[in-house]
């Protein structure tokens, strides 16, 4: 893995969260959900493209792509965020012991 590309690639993914809670206060209300989960989409591409990913993220990020590319309406989105939460708070359950959930 290259950490220069990462840090730059983070970088940028910072940047554009910044700015988008900037931009937040003079959007509509409906923006916000949407820009996280293309934050969401971002970060998975840039795990998937340093070598970081795997089954389970490759998943969620198809998933995550087909709300950040679809014409999903609020209704559909937060059906669609009730899913992707219910589905990482599994995988979370298999993969963190509770002991370091608490750190």
């Amino acid at each position: 893995m290259n950490e220069e590309v990462l840090r730059r690639d983070l970088f940028l993914l910072l940047g554009y969260a910044l700015t988008s809670a900037r931009g937040l206060f003079d959007e509509p209300k409906g923006y916000g959900p949407f820009r996280l989960v293309d934050t969401a989409g971002r970060l998975l591409e840039i795990m998937e493209a340093h070598g970081l990913g795997d089954d389970f993220l490759i998943e969620l990020q198809e998933a995550v792509a087909a709300e950040r590319f679809g014409n999903s309406d609020d209704d559909e989105l937060l059906e669609a965020l009730d899913d992707l939460c219910a589905r990482y708070a599994t995988e979370l359950a298999a993969r963190i012991p509770t002991t370091e959930k608490t750190l």
